[in-house]
Parts: structure tokens; C-alpha cells; sequence
């Protein structure tokens, strides 16, 4: 995570809070493409254990 700088007030000014949500958007959608990825290896991973029982497993 970077750092933000702040007001001396203590308060962080709008454009700190702007690129801190673009920040947590980005990772957001970083995490669900895995996990997009991640379920679509299980599926995967799943249907080709079933193919292989009956293709193989009789």
C-alpha cells in the first residue's frame, strides 16, 4: 500500500481520498479475476476428473 500524504489538519484533502479508492477498486477487481480464475481451474479440474471416470473408469 503507498502512503498518502495529509493535511496538517489531520484530515486527508479529497484527492487522497480519490486515489485511495481508485487503489482499493483496482485491487478489488485484482482479487475477484482470481478469484474468476480460481473457480473456473476447479470447475475445470473437476469436469475432467469426471470425463476421465467415464471415459476410462467404465
Amino acid at each position: 500500500m503507498l502512503l498518502h500524504r495529509q493535511e496538517p489538519g489531520g484530515l486527508a484533502n479529497d484527492e487522497t481520498i480519490r486515489q485511495m479508492l481508485a487503489e482499493q477498486r483496482r485491487t478489488n477487481r485484482l482479487l475477484q479475476g482470481l478469484l474468476v480464475f480460481g473457480v473456473a481451474v476447479g470447475v475445470g479440474m473437476v469436469a475432467a476428473r469426471v470425463w476421465l471416470a467415464f471415459a476410462y473408469g467404465g
